[in-house]
């Protein structure tokens, strides 16, 4: 059950993909390449989007909810804590008092197996975050999401 900032959240999700569509739909990119055109298309394509990153970062944490509550008696709001502020992305207590941290992560790997360096010591430097939550009965948890390409033909 969606709490009601979640409920905004997903509502405004979803006012601006169909206005994205909508966009889309209606306008085109100039052939041949004209960038006097090209540029305020996608100008307006980037201000309807919003921050996307932002967006795909909440529908992770709503989904760390589910696992999280499934697993757990919790109940938390995923859109309480706003989307790219530093620091433990998820902090509740279970019913009995227990503590659980979690720090999300929705990056793409730089290669196919692995990756890339930075990458790679952005995760250890939020390790370290979940390392510092240091008290008798806490549960750590690093969420990392990552979806497969939607080129199946769905459109």
């Amino acid at each position: 059950m969606l709490m009601e900032l979640e409920t905004r959240y997903c509502i405004d999700i979803a006012e601006r993909v169909s206005c994205m569509r909508a966009f889309l739909n209606d306008y085109a990119l100039a052939e041949p390449p004209d960038a006097t055109q090209w540029y305020p298309f996608l100008s307006e394509l980037r201000r309807i989007q919003g921050n996307l990153s932002s967006d795909v970062s909440f529908v992770a944490t709503h989904l760390a909810k589910q696992f999280l509550s499934s697993r757990f008696e919790v109940e938390f709001d995923a859109a309480d804590k706003p989307q790219g502020a530093p620091g433990i992305d998820i902090d509740i207590r279970t019913a009995d008092g227990k503590r659980i941290v979690g720090k999300i992560k929705t990056m793409v790997p730089y290669q196919a197996t692995d990756f890339g360096a930075q990458q790679a010591a952005d995760f250890k430097k939020d390790f370290a975050k979940l390392a510092v939550a240091e008290v008798r009965g806490v549960r750590r948890t690093m969420q990392w999401t990552s979806v497969g390409n939607l080129s199946d033909g769905r459109r």
